[in-house]
């Protein structure tokens, strides 16, 4: 049998493509109509391949020992899921010896800023290799196109073009495409606008036509003739995944031509205005540091709004004595997210940070003008209104949600109705990130 594969092979009478959703390995003879990518302008800064046990290493320390239970756990589904991939191509060729492994493009492209001004990022693009005896390394064929938004982050050591951010467990057989946000990568030493999902929306689509150019130009692999565009994030992620996806429905052309499917988004702020509100409404954060990522991202996307007021005038005096610290660590970008609120606390003196003592009296009061000022720019931000989605929605989210409360997936589902979003509620019990880890796990299993 492996004789007669063999003689094919040298003869090009077989073609290797990936799995496709009935994990069947099949002949790719269909040609596709690719989108327009002749005038996108990309710059390749790396090239390079990592070993299945490489990339495990990288997303979750060697066995998971620098993670929690929850991610040894992910990284024991992440190798099985390639082993099985591996097993698919083995039983196919009828050879054993294929081994899996990930290629890695960091690429430079052209975008906007939160100004309207052009600006030059990072982004990475992924897709699957196997090795055969006799034939060495060869590029998997994508089942499909993922363009997935990464969570929040402080540290740029988490951003895609590290090679750590924790959404790589959705590679496999497709293509995957994740960029950096502003302010992370190659613009690490820029503000980052966090929670403007309109810009990273915009970033993102161009993120798509530049990673997409970058692998017809340098992979001789083809997108399988039934490839679709998915759009996936969680957190901060699941936001600008939802950003995207309004993108493509109001612009329908470019959702055809991108055979866009569906967006899958996991706890994400749709309503930066209802989440702020409910902050104000709980009295107390789980996550502090996004108090002033919002705060500095809204000033400077807002100037015309905002420009009256001076940054100290958001926070409580409490926080003011801490700013200068706090603004250092988030300039940086050398720790993540835990590490910052932890150190906030303790700088605070408390266990537990209260709203109080993060904003002042004015932001304090939803009637007061800065607080109303403030909440327009949010409202800016809404993607639950304004907008009639045309391809359906799924959210993931769980209601015990300490960080973004669960009410934004359910004002989707109110606005929109259950025809155009799907909700799946993961658990019950368990907070932001337990629900974030749930659904990575999904990703591999392919259980969406």
């Amino acid at each position: 049998m492996y004789y007669l594969f063999l003689l094919l092979w040298i003869a090009g009478g077989i073609s290797l493509v990936s799995c496709s959703d009935d994990n069947d390995i099949e002949e790719n003879g269909s040609e596709i109509q690719d989108p327009l990518v002749d005038d996108v302008e990309v710059k390749v800064l790396k090239d390079k391949s990592y070993t299945v046990e490489e990339m495990a290493d990288m997303l979750f320390g060697a066995d998971g020992a620098n993670n929690d239970e929850s991610f040894a756990d992910l990284r024991q589904q992440f190798l099985a899921h390639n082993d099985e991939m591996a097993k698919e191509i083995e039983d196919k060729v009828g050879s054993n010896g294929v081994a899996m492994s990930y290629r890695s493009i960091e690429y430079l492209y052209t975008s906007v800023d939160q100004h309207g001004e052009p600006v030059e990022l990072s982004s990475m693009v992924w897709w699957g290799q196997y090795w055969l005896p006799f034939f060495g390394w060869n590029d998997l064929d994508p089942n499909n196109i993922y363009l997935v938004e990464h969570f929040t982050i402080t540290s740029n050591d988490e951003c895609p073009t590290s090679s750590k951010a924790k959404e790589q467990v959705s590679l496999g057989d497709n293509l995957v495409i994740m960029p950096d946000y502003i302010g992370y990568g190659y613009t690490r030493n820029r503000l980052h606008p966090y929670l403007n999902h309109e810009v990273c929306a915009q970033n993102s689509i161009d993120a798509l036509y530049a990673g997409y150019k970058i692998f017809l130009e340098n992979s001789d692999a083809k997108l399988e003739g039934d490839w679709g565009l998915y759009v996936l994030g969680a957190s901060q992620g699941g936001g600008n995944a939802l950003a995207v996806h309004k993108y493509l429905d109001t612009h329908p052309w470019m959702a055809e031509s991108w055979r866009f499917q569906y967006s899958y988004c996991c706890a994400g702020p749709y309503s930066p205005e209802l989440t702020m509100r409910k902050y104000l409404e709980w009295g107390k954060m789980s996550y502090p540091c996004v108090i002033p990522m919002v705060v500095k991202s809204m000033l400077d996307s807002y100037p015309n709004i905002l420009g009256k007021w001076k940054e100290e005038d958001f926070y409580s005096s409490k926080y003011c004595d801490i700013k200068q610290e706090v603004d250092r660590m988030l300039a940086e970008k050398e720790l993540d997210a835990d590490a910052i609120n932890k150190k906030m606390k303790e700088l605070i003196g408390t266990k537990e940070i209260l709203i109080k003592d993060l904003v002042s009296e004015d932001m304090m009061n939803a009637n007061s003008e800065m607080a109303k000022a403030f909440f327009e720019c949010l409202k800016k931000q809404d993607l639950t209104t304004g907008w009639t989605p045309k391809h359906l929605i799924k959210l993931y989210h769980g209601k015990s949600d300490d960080v973004v409360p669960y009410e934004n997936a359910t004002l989707l589902v109110d606005n929109f109705g259950k025809g155009k979003v799907d909700l799946f509620n993961s658990s019950v019990g368990g907070g932001h990130i337990f629900t974030c880890v749930k659904w990575y796990g999904t990703l591999m299993v392919n259980n969406w």
